[in-house]
């Protein structure tokens, strides 16, 4: 059997946004024992690689995923047969646990086996809103509300400026938010705001019309190509930002 080329590899960190992720351990399918020291590398079905982690003394790793969609975990390791497994999905927020296990022959049985699946529970009214089906699919950015609680922000403004193309500028002596469009060198201006579905027309910033406090999940597109129709009728703005808020149970 000819060597595996190890590849250099670290644990990446994950970003507040990116919680999905697919961890486990690897161990030898003959003796059951773990396998330290292999590259698992997280791929997307065209074969793109997303992310790379090295499992410890206990055959233990955990893969950060930067995006919910479909992968392919591919192993490698000196001594033993390497592998690339069958596609499974990970969903938004999803922690996906798995077992692989390696041989030191041909892979004969599909090596990954799907253990678990703990995803932070839904809100009705987002699920209703289609919020998590627009999470999976669309090429916004989305926060949940463990999101916004993570940044520590005091203000929605100070949320949405962590965000991608997000700055504060200042207008009329009041600190207000712009984007910059997607993919378009042109100046930062005022995105469209929806609150529950609804437009907002907005007469002042955003912090004075909704505190942090109630926010339940946003959503933001920076441009009319990542815009879902719902939400593109609104003219003027370079962006769009949805807030939803809570509701009494």
């Amino acid at each position: 059997m000819r060597p595996t080329l190890l590849i250099a590899a670290a644990i990446l960190a994950a970003s507040p946004l990116s919680a999905q992720s697919v961890s486990g351990r690897i161990f030898d399918r003959a003796t059951e024992r773990p396998v330290p020291e292999a590259v698992i590398t997280a791929l997307t079905p065209a074969g793109r690689v997303m992310q790379r982690a090295r499992s410890d003394t206990a055959g233990n790793f955990t893969l950060p995923l930067p995006r919910a969609g479909a992968y392919q975990l591919r192993a490698e390791r000196l001594g033993f047969q390497s592998f690339t497994s069958q596609g499974f999905e990970v969903d938004a927020k999803e922690e996906l646990e798995v077992n692989l296990a390696m041989s030191t022959g041909t892979v004969e049985l599909e090596p990954l086996t799907i253990t678990s699946r703990a995803a932070p529970p839904r809100i009705p009214h987002l699920e209703h809103a289609g919020f998590y089906d627009r999470e999976r699919h669309s090429p916004g950015t989305f926060m949940r509300q463990e999101d916004i609680r993570r940044t520590r922000s005091t203000r929605v403004s100070d949320v949405l400026t962590r965000l991608p193309g997000a700055r504060r500028a200042v207008s009329r002596g009041k600190s207000v938010v712009t984007i910059s469009r997607s993919g378009i060198g042109t100046r930062p201006c005022p995105p469209s705001v929806y609150v529950d579905g609804q437009p907002l027309m907005m007469s002042g910033v955003i912090d004075d019309l909704i505190h942090v406090e109630a926010v339940e999940a946003m959503e933001v597109y920076r441009g009319p190509s990542e815009t879902p129709a719902r939400f593109g009728s609104q003219e003027g703005g370079c962006g769009v930002v949805v807030i939803w808020t809570k509701r009494k149970v």
